[in-house]
């Protein structure tokens, strides 16, 4: 659970900034779909449609749950998978890196 979350946002963080790097090095902007998807945040609880113990999550796990269809029941799901609202706030992260 929390342990695995936390591990998770480490290894995110960890590819971002190896992202940051490399591409910064070449002049390249990186689109920081993390932040924009609030991957690191496991401390603020936000309510969801889900039935209980569900019906809370932190802001992380509803967004994944918002954005993706990792929720959602078979045969859709679970898929880590953008849906459009989470193609619509990839997309926002890309246009506020653009020149």
């Amino acid at each position: 659970g929390q342990v695995l979350a936390v591990a998770s946002s480490l290894a995110v963080a960890v590819a971002t900034d190896a992202l940051n790097t490399t591409f910064g090095a070449a002049g390249m902007p990186v689109a920081d779909v993390a932040t924009a998807f609030a991957s690191d945040d496991f401390v603020n609880m936000v309510p969801t449609e889900l039935p209980a113990p569900n019906d809370m999550l932190p802001v992380s796990v509803a967004n994944i749950c918002s954005f993706t269809y990792q929720c959602d029941p078979a045969p859709v799901g679970p898929d880590i998978h953008a849906n459009v609202a989470g193609y619509s706030v990839i997309a926002n992260a890309f246009v506020a890196v653009l020149p």
